[in-house]
């Protein structure tokens, strides 16, 4: 039957001719039609004459397939009242009322029954693949130092910078007389007073990251103590002088392992997933045609 299927290129309205459908992908000798895929990039929001997204939204539908197979296979179902509670709990987040929830994903084009398909598919795919992966996603002490080493950027603190600010308007060349000055064996703080009319401000110790790229440029060639290159912006031109630097650190395993769990939770597991899905699709017997 597969044989004869994978030779098949369209499904026919026998009774007028037409071409209704046409086939996609073959999973296992299962059939996906275009029409699934079209329904698939309908829930994605996106358009159905991109390819790249087209080719997302096929291989979203035959991971569906394999966890299906898989789940037929192990015996894993999800029940109805697991439906309604998932439903429930997205209502409760949005503050919405039965109706008033189904009216919302309706106006953005999404069937009410497809999209019920769609919370009992993701269901389903979160029990396969922690049946499958249990041992895996064990989060004991070893896994999650495990994971912190490997990630260790995830879990340092920011550089922090201060510095004393001074702005004037675009094109007016004041910054540049400031830094001028300043070469010359000036003050920056008297510079600024005597071409900008203020103060310049003091910042205080602040996250660098908060900070635009221009400016987070400018410090990185800035030593300490040292008056910065003019930074041009839209709103005006800059200048700063550096007056502290504190390099951003690694914080010790124990002070964020709530941390840690939470972002292997949300990353790690996402990365066994992808090799776990990635493997399935190897072991099956998969032929696109799209």
């Amino acid at each position: 039957m597969a044989a004869v299927l994978l030779l098949m290129v369209t499904w026919i309205d026998t009774a007028h001719g037409e071409v209704v459908d046409m086939i996609a992908a073959v999973v296992n000798g299962r059939v996906v039609t275009t029409s699934e895929v079209d329904r698939e990039l309908a829930q994605l929001g996106a358009p159905t004459d991109d390819a790249s997204l087209k080719a997302e939204a096929l291989e979203n539908v035959i991971e569906r397939y394999l966890i299906e197979e898989k789940a037929q296979q192990m015996g894993v179902e999800i029940a109805p009242a697991e439906v309604d509670a998932a439903l429930k709990r997205m209502r409760d987040q949005f503050k919405l009322d039965p109706l008033q929830f189904r009216e919302a994903i309706m106006k953005q084009g999404i069937a009410w029954d497809a999209y019920a398909a769609g919370i009992k598919s993701e269901l389903l795919r979160v029990r396969v693949f922690s049946y499958a992966m249990g041992e895996e996603l064990r989060l004991d002490e070893d896994r999650l130092r495990d994971y912190y080493l490997k990630n260790t950027d995830s879990f340092r603190t920011p550089p922090k910078v201060r510095f004393l600010h001074a702005a004037a308007d675009k094109g007016s060349g004041l910054c540049g007389l400031v830094r001028k000055k300043v070469n010359e064996g000036g003050d920056f703080n008297r510079a600024v007073v005597d071409l900008l009319g203020a103060e310049p401000y003091d910042t205080g110790l602040m996250d660098e990251t908060s900070l635009n790229e221009a400016f987070i440029a400018a410090l990185e060639q800035t030593a300490i103590g040292s008056v910065s290159p003019v930074i041009p912006l839209p709103d005006g031109e800059h200048v700063v002088k550096v007056v502290e630097k504190v390099p951003g650190a690694v914080l010790p395993f124990e002070q964020v392992r709530n941390k840690v769990r939470e972002h292997f939770t949300n990353e790690g597991a996402q990365e066994l997933y992808r090799n776990w899905i990635e493997q399935q699709k190897r072991k099956a017997n998969i032929r696109r045609m799209m």
